[in-house]
């Protein structure tokens, strides 16, 4: 007889069956969420860990998915990318069956006998993201064997008869196991009185709710919020102290507990605050919290938000040191919606990152949202926060936004004009591309920039990229379209002239030192690189002469060139010169000396 509650290793999943109700949502995990599946199980690895638990998986009597699809989806693309890339033996069949999408079975079952579809859909594009995510394993037949053997999932199976929609509703009132940040919560509550406990709950959840602006959580009737503004050098050991507009001093606990009675602003007279994505999680809000707190620097914060209980050891704090606690979270929480961007999923939900900067701006009667400054000013801080995101995607390598982070905490409330801060800010993302880059983009000679056998990082494409939209005016005959360029999530490197021609191409290979320059690389995505195969570059223009407007600055710019030159050693030659003259120029102009 079967068991209610079992503990499966992830090779007796892969030896099962299962379905995937038509109800279920399409697979929607991206890079990010692959990546770190991935990063969390090489963790275990190195740490030699006998178990590892990475979840639970719901099912019906017949096998049928009703919770964990993502998850196990994800695990099955890993395990196809172990097999076709590494020559491990994981499957022996394909585990999970969509009954009612007949384009993912047809994509697995491809993929299964190590054929690529042609077809793009979300499976193609998670194995992509899997194939990518890899690259980052240090020993493959190590974590192949812990993921097989030693990472578990904890199957649950929902008694026959049971309804699923009073499942659902159990499920997502009672939720699943405290999550870490939910047990330091509950910590902290315990150290205070119960009236300061309630509010502490307050303001704690809504920091914690990242898709509405902490001043909207609060929810405080419209005049208060206008009244209050965050200093965090007003904290005292006992009240969240804030700035207002007046004589007087007003916490924000007291403006929680003045305003239970009074009327909030109704729903037709707030604006819409957005459907955003965050680049980071709450968790890592907290550590960044604590680190700052601290005094950390961005080398030695730790930002594993697997290790946030070990943090937060709380065991001899008082009262006053969580009520200082909270004042800073709600600081850095308020200055993380003012000056972090965040992707907007309405306009990216066309296929198409669109990073924004803005703050709620709180009128007598109204709010509505406005960029955080002015358009010219707020555009390339958005470009060059949106840099660092789309490259350090997983939040243990957010160590550039922390530091961001850190600057804003120690400057914004010493600069009363917008403009001003802007422009330190901008200075100061400036600075931290430049010293990114200086250990990314260039040889140990810190003259030349790196090549392909160098092991060149993303980061050193998507800085490239930004200093050619930086120039973009004098450049504009370069490019395709630089003016509506976003950085999105580009992670594969592609040989623009490839390294092994396609033989009816009768093209020769190129040397190597050419062959693997900086100038012959492009970064693209994993779907478009596999694309481009071994063709030439002439003949991978015209065969996708349309989606190049749509690509990095460096490769509309090479594209171009192909175009109207041709594409050969000259040329290379040539690009490597001016592309080192362009970094040289901005490195020396941007240069602050942060």
């Amino acid at each position: 007889m079967t068991k209610d509650h079992q503990t499966l290793r992830i090779c007796d999943l892969f030896a099962g069956n299962y379905q995937i109700p038509p109800y279920q949502r399409n697979f929607a995990w991206t890079y990010k969420e692959i990546e770190q599946l991935i990063q969390d199980i090489e963790d275990s690895c190195k740490d030699a860990k006998d178990c590892y638990y990475i979840g639970t998986l719901v099912v019906d009597t017949k096998n049928n998915i009703i919770d964990g699809q993502q998850r196990s989806t994800a695990l099955t693309l890993i395990a196809l990318a172990l097999q076709n890339d590494y020559g491990e033996t994981l499957l022996n069949h394909i585990p999970i069956n969509f009954p009612a999408r007949k384009g993912s079975n047809e994509t697995l079952q491809k993929l299964y006998k190590g054929e690529l579809p042609e077809e793009d859909d979300e499976i193609k594009r998670g194995y992509h993201d899997a194939k990518e995510g890899l690259k980052n394993v240090e020993n493959i037949e190590r974590f192949t064997h812990c993921l097989l053997y030693q990472v578990f999932i904890f199957q649950s199976i929902l008694p026959e008869h049971l309804d699923l929609n009073l499942y659902f509703e159990r499920f997502n009132s009672r939720g699943e196991q405290l999550e870490a940040h939910e047990i330091i919560k509950a910590q902290m509550m315990a150290k205070l009185e119960e009236a300061d406990a309630q509010r502490f709950a307050e303001i704690w959840d809504a920091c914690s709710e990242f898709e509405v602006p902490v001043i909207r959580g609060l929810k405080l009737s419209n005049t208060k919020q206008k009244e209050v503004t965050l200093n965090k050098n007003e904290a005292d050991a006992s009240l969240v102290q804030v700035s207002v507009e007046s004589d007087s001093k007003l916490s924000i606990l007291d403006a929680l507990k003045e305003d239970q009675n009074s009327d909030v602003v109704g729903q037709e007279d707030r604006v819409d605050a957005g459907n955003y994505t965050s680049i980071i999680n709450f968790e890592t809000l907290l550590l960044y919290c604590i680190g700052i707190d601290k005094g950390d620097d961005a080398s030695s914060v730790q930002l594993d938000d697997k290790k946030l209980l070990q943090v937060f050891d709380l065991k001899d704090k008082s009262s006053s040191w969580v009520m200082d606690f909270l004042a800073e979270l709600l600081c850095l929480r308020e200055l993380f919606d003012t000056y972090i961007i965040k992707n907007d999923r309405d306009i990216s939900s066309s296929g198409e990152t669109h990073w924004v900067l803005k703050k709620i701006k709180i009128g007598d009667k109204n709010q509505s949202l406005v960029n955080t400054f002015e358009d010219s000013l707020n555009k390339k801080i958005i470009m060059l926060q949106s840099m660092f995101a789309v490259t350090y995607t997983a939040n243990r390598d957010s160590r550039w936004l922390y530091e961001v982070m850190q600057f804003l905490y120690h400057h914004v409330y010493s600069y009363f004009d917008n403009e001003e801060l802007g422009q330190l800010f901008l200075d100061k993302l400036e600075g931290l591309a430049i010293a990114y880059a200086k250990e990314r983009l260039f040889s140990d000679d810190a003259c030349q920039i790196k090549s392909y056998h160098e092991e060149v990082p993303v980061y050193a494409f998507n800085f490239v990229d930004y200093v050619l939209w930086d120039n973009r005016e004098e450049l504009k005959d370069q490019f395709f379209d630089a003016d509506h360029f976003r950085f999105t999530y580009r992670r594969s490197i592609e040989h623009w002239y490839p390294q092994n021609p396609d033989a009816e191409s009768k093209q020769e290979r190129l040397d190597d030192e050419t062959l693997h320059a900086f100038s012959n690389l492009a970064i693209t995505t994993g779907s478009q690189n596999s694309k481009f195969s071994n063709l030439i570059p002439a003949a991978k223009y015209n065969q996708w002469e349309e989606i190049f407007n749509r690509q990095s600055l460096k490769l509309q710019w090479m594209a171009k060139i192909t175009d109207s030159n041709g594409w050969d050693k000259e040329q290379i030659d040539r690009m490597t010169i001016e592309i080192e003259e362009l970094v040289s120029d901005f490195i020396n102009t941007h240069q602050k000396g942060w």
